[in-house]
């Protein structure tokens, strides 16, 4: 919803999510609870602790300056399919346990909705 399509920014809830509704993952439910939902609206896993959530979205905007445009160390690799917002915000929360090491990086990742396994629970 910012300036530049595809691209990671900072923009207040009510701006990303243009009018529609956000869905929030609940973390920490049983497993009955997590098998009993739709895929990836809940997640087993215990989230980390508010401010390394914080702090691992923040390092995700894009670093300006006369040096880094165009630094490819800098770019975030933001795909709909593969690194969405889902997986961004999975990652933020989980770190490692989201399946995804460094998110700002060439690493191939699926988020719970666009996995190839998804529907073998359907």
């Amino acid at each position: 919803t910012g300036e530049l399509p595809g691209q990671i920014e900072l923009v207040s809830i009510e701006e990303f999510a243009q009018g529609r509704q956000i869905c929030r993952v609940k973390y920490g439910v049983s497993s009955a609870e997590f098998y009993m939902r739709r895929s990836g609206c809940c997640s087993t896993d215990t989230p980390d602790a508010w401010p390394l959530v914080v702090l691992r979205a923040l390092s995700l905007l894009e670093v300006q300056g006369p040096n880094l445009q165009g630094n490819p160390a800098a770019q975030v690799e933001y795909d709909m399919l593969t690194k969405n917002c889902e997986l961004l915000a999975r990652w933020c929360q989980l770190g490692d346990a989201s399946g995804v090491h460094r998110f700002r990086s060439a690493e191939t990742a699926y988020s719970l909705q666009s996995s190839p396994g998804r529907f073998v629970r359907l």
